[in-house]
């Protein structure tokens, strides 16, 4: 629970966090995402909400360091989901979400290669 208290901070801009503490902490998510990895069969379900949370701080003008800082956990979380999770994903999203959305699914597909353990 505390790991996802850390995510849902990263993913608003109202704590008032140091680029190198948000850097730190985004790194210890990713490194967790990287951990779950393995379990994916049964996180799978379980982790549609953070990529929603994520996508919800980008509507509402998350910190470009924020971002930057929990993509390499959004793109783990990307290589656990499935396409039916991703459709279902894409359904409880609104228009704005989902252009957000592919946006982020976009780069994944470009520039991410699993590099787990």
């Amino acid at each position: 629970i505390q790991c996802l208290m850390v995510f849902l901070d990263l993913c608003t801009s109202a704590t008032n966090m140091s680029d190198a503490d948000v850097l730190d902490r985004g790194h210890m998510f990713s490194r967790l995402c990287e951990l779950i990895f393995p379990h994916g069969d049964f996180y799978k379900k379980h982790v549609l909400c953070l990529v929603v949370a994520f996508v919800e701080g980008m509507k509402h003008n998350m910190d470009p360091v924020r971002r930057t800082s929990l993509l390499p956990a959004i793109y783990c979380i990307l290589d656990i989901l499935q396409q039916h999770e991703k459709l279902q994903l894409n359904a409880m999203l609104d228009d704005m979400g989902r252009a957000l959305l592919r946006s982020v699914y976009e780069n994944y597909k470009k520039q991410h290669v699993y590099k787990g353990q």
